[in-house]
């Protein structure tokens, strides 16, 4: 009888732990199509992963997924998203919509309508639409003392005013959602950062999957670990990392520079530090992923382990000598071109739409430069516009000699080449092979184009 009440207990444990959420709905223009719902996995890389999918038939949706704790969930249909907060054993009935004329010339971060069925004032996401609203009345009237940093008394106000509206405090989510969110006017305000450290870190829990939380810690720390560098005991810790390889030295050196009370914090403070110094080679690229491969494998937490993990993942994706994503798209003349069609020589890869200013004269730039490389390099340029008419007009009206593709709705492209802003370049070698990721524009690229051209 006992043993069958031990294992009752741990049954339901594990069902308190982990419970079904349920997100249906409709949705008009999108039948056939694959909906997926993802969330953040790591706010340090803004990594996210794919927690379920359906195809959406007659205009409508369901699917289910477990969710151990309260997050805030992505609907992507194709490069369309919108976001909404998930609790636990919780049933939405969303209501989602695409104005096209909103995302008139997005080539990405184009936005999906979201409404949710018969909201409750006490549901977590009228809750923080609510305290949104107020936080952004608040900056709006108060930017000209934001600006001169003389807002402190009026944030004191303000936080003390938002501290008292008990919908605000409860769940645990939405009280750390707002104490964050307030932290971020107080750093923006420029308030001591002994004074914030003191408040909003010192001694509390790491909230790694809270973004309120991580959008604090990584502002509050930006470029914080690069200075710290460059200074006497910076040496010391570069030191550590370069020649003496020892991650729990480090650790202590960081820790008692910083104040740190958790070895937790001071960990993520580490891999953040390692991500945002990678590619400013303040310390070599190999001892920087060696440290963090340490830590992917002893840090204190699982957490942290899997932040480093996805840290790593991330910087190695676009290292030397790794595979560039391959493709398999039309060009202007509607022949199918993949990316192992130029093995051979070296590829200067854009990516451009015709909406983007920078794009059109870019083009007008690389005009020259291939007129002078274009025996060793070969250029190519990929557009992002809706409109196939939009990139072969912009094609048939110039004298560009080199292949121009459409991206033919692979949506999935632009994310393996993270192309975050328009244009983006990337430099590949004969053996399909990344050179450079996110390289320098037209205007800056010569120099390298040269040093190839005089390659035997």
């Amino acid at each position: 009888m006992r043993l069958l009440l031990v294992i009752l207990f741990l049954l339901s444990a594990v069902q308190l732990k982990s419970q079904s959420v349920v997100i249906q709905g409709q949705v008009a223009g999108f039948n056939g199509k694959k909906l997926k719902v993802l969330a953040v996995s790591n706010y340090l890389t803004n990594e996210k992963e794919t927690l379920a999918e359906t195809t959406i038939e007659k205009e409508k949706f369901r699917l289910e997924l477990e969710l151990s704790s309260t997050k805030q969930l992505l609907i992507k249909i194709e490069d369309k998203v919108s976001s909404f907060f998930a609790e636990s054993g919780e049933v939405y009935n969303l209501t989602l919509a695409y104005d096209a004329d909103k995302n008139q010339g997005k080539a990405y971060n184009k936005l999906l309508d979201l409404k949710l069925a018969f909201p409750k004032p006490q549901e977590l996401n009228q809750k923080i639409k609510s305290f949104n609203r107020a936080y952004q009345t608040f900056f709006t009237e108060h930017y000209e003392k934001f600006v001169v940093n003389a807002a402190q008394e009026a944030i004191n106000e303000f936080i003390s005013k938002m501290n008292t509206e008990a919908k605000y405090q409860s769940p645990k989510f939405m009280a750390d959602y707002a104490t964050y969110a307030l932290a971020n006017l107080e750093d923006i305000n420029r308030v001591s950062n002994q004074t914030l450290f003191e408040k909003y870190l010192k001694g509390k829990e790491v909230l790694h999957h809270h973004k309120e939380y991580m959008n604090f810690f990584s502002q509050f720390y930006q470029k914080d670990f690069g200075q710290f560098c460059i200074t006497k005991n910076g040496a010391e810790l570069l030191k550590l990392i370069m020649f003496e390889k020892d991650m729990g030295k480090s650790l202590a050196l960081i820790q008692a520079e910083k104040g740190f009370q958790q070895i937790e914090l001071a960990e993520l403070y580490f891999i953040n530090g390692l991500l945002e110094v990678y590619h400013d080679k303040v310390i070599e690229p190999e001892s920087n992923l060696a440290m963090l491969q340490q830590l992917s494998k002893k840090a204190s937490s699982q957490e942290n382990k899997n932040a480093a993990v996805s840290v790593i993942e991330h910087l190695e994706a676009f290292a030397q000598n790794k595979a560039a994503p391959t493709f398999s798209l039309y060009n202007s003349k509607d022949e199918l071109v993949n990316l192992s069609d130029y093995k051979g020589k070296h590829l200067y890869l854009g990516f451009w739409a015709d909406w983007s200013i920078p794009s059109l004269k870019d083009l007008k730039i690389m005009q020259k430069l291939e007129e002078k490389y274009g025996e060793k390099v070969q250029f190519v340029s990929i557009n992002l516009d809706e409109e196939k008419s939009f990139y072969k007009k912009v094609k048939a009206e110039n004298t560009y000699n080199w292949p121009f593709l459409h991206y033919g709705n692979d949506y999935e492209l632009r994310e393996k080449y993270e192309v975050k802003a328009v244009p983006s370049y990337y430099l590949i070698d004969p053996d399909g092979k990344m050179i450079k990721a996110f390289a320098p524009g037209p205007a800056d690229v010569e120099r390298m184009l040269y040093q190839i051209n005089r390659q035997p």
